[in-house]
């Protein structure tokens, strides 16, 4: 029974926050407009993982770099319900998500159901209910295993986890005193980490606070947090929300906000733009990317490297040239 209950996580939490406007949508000259152009970085797709690349890259004021997203600003397209986060599961708007639906489900009766992925700057990172965990130490450890590459272990994946996030403990003032939350390892956060924003709500949900009991019934006992690689057990969950107004942290909030406040200009983004061919060397380097804004095609020029990140599941990409093991 414990064993199929290993990979359960349990955490109910839910935030409330009044409606808030934000411009996020950065300086004017960080925007791209249609027309040739070249850069060192082109990156397909400004969602959770792309804008994170995107900002690393652009902390080397000598580099150029490029960011192809399809959708628009959650801001502008879906208000309030991508900010506050007691919307929950309303934020997932056709304004945000591609729409991507399932093959019909044998297990289901043939039943259909929607593959929400998001189309907006900052990703499915915009449209999810911010539950921040990490994976268990033996789940990352099997994947270097089967890669055969000891970066992807747990503790060498660690580091980068710190390194992204900014963790601030819950207000007790405002919370419940019956839904106190642990400290959480000392490995797990870094003081020097961020943009993204880890706290707790101000609210957390009664449910949560009777749940542990329950859970002991069966086995899972109370751990200290869920981010330090051991997930059997009941904890509540962090989440991406900003401590200071308890709105949505995103990609777009985060690594997006902090290179526009920066200054150094050198990370572009083009919204409500298709990526619609990668072009290759006859050596199989990927050198640019043929992108459609608008109904006006242009061609934005990579002098290092092309860098996908456009989701699992993701619109079709033509491409010249393509080396040998691109389909798979």
């Amino acid at each position: 029974m414990l064993k199929l209950l290993a990979p359960l996580i349990i955490s109910f939490s839910v935030t409330l926050a009044f409606p808030v406007e934000q411009n996020s949508q950065g300086k004017s000259n960080q925007l791209g407009q249609p027309g040739n152009a070249s850069f060192d970085y082109v990156i397909i797709g400004g969602g959770t993982a792309g804008l994170t690349v995107a900002a690393r890259l652009a902390e080397n004021p000598k580099l150029r770099i490029a960011v192809i997203e399809a959708g628009d600003f959650y801001e502008t397209v879906n208000g309030n319900l991508s900010v506050v986060p007691g919307y929950g599961a309303q934020v997932s708007t056709p304004a945000v998500e591609w729409g991507f639906v399932t093959t019909p489900q044998t297990s289901l009766k043939n039943r259909t159901l929607a593959y929400n992925r998001g189309k907006t700057v900052g990703g499915s990172s915009a449209t999810n209910l911010m539950a921040y965990h990490r994976g268990t130490t033996q789940s990352y450890d099997l994947w270097a295993k089967a890669v055969g590459d000891d970066s992807y272990t747990f503790s060498k994946f660690l580091p980068y986890f710190r390194k992204s996030v900014k963790y601030t403990a819950p207000n007790m003032s405002l919370r419940a005193a019956n839904a106190s939350v642990p400290n959480p390892s000392s490995q797990s956060y870094s003081a020097s980490g961020g943009p993204l924003d880890i706290t707790f709500p101000n609210w957390g949900n009664p449910v949560s606070s009777y749940a542990p009991a329950a859970f002991k019934e069966i086995g899972l006992d109370t751990i200290p947090d869920l981010t330090s690689g051991v997930l059997i057990g009941n904890q509540y969950s962090p989440v991406t929300i900003r401590p200071s107004d308890q709105t949505r942290s995103t990609s777009e909030s985060s690594f997006w906000q902090a290179s526009v406040k920066s200054g150094r200009g050198n990370l572009i983004l083009y919204t409500k733009s298709m990526a619609k061919k990668i072009l290759f060397t006859t050596a199989k380097k990927a050198t640019a990317v043929v992108v459609e804004t608008g109904g006006v095609k242009y061609t934005l020029s990579a002098k290092r490297e092309v860098i996908v990140s456009a989701g699992v599941v993701s619109p079709f990409l033509e491409d010249e040239n393509p080396p040998p093991n691109m389909a798979e």
